[in-house]
């Protein structure tokens, strides 16, 4: 909580291959309260400068992505969801 008693917004990236489940994840996201999506990505190398970039708390992450690249580039975050694939 902030010192006004207002809860600090959780500020997540979103990084998937597929539009259509990076706008839906986006659409349920940006309905909650005490969310915000401060970025969204298509592949493990959008993901790696994004973070960097931005610093989210939670980077939601497409586990397909993350094999393609990320795994050879270091990728910094407060907490990291793995997408399944399927």
């Amino acid at each position: 909580m902030t010192e006004q008693g207002a809860t600090e917004l959780i500020r997540i990236l979103i990084v998937d291959d597929h539009t259509i489940v990076r706008d839906g994840l986006q659409a349920l996201i940006s309905a909650e309260p005490g969310m915000q999506v401060i970025g969204v990505g298509s592949d493990g190398v959008e993901a790696v400068e994004k973070a960097r970039a931005l610093d989210p708390d939670v980077i939601l992450l497409d586990l397909l992505c993350l094999a393609k690249t990320v795994c050879r580039r270091p990728l910094r975050s407060k907490r990291i969801i793995l997408l399944p694939v399927y």
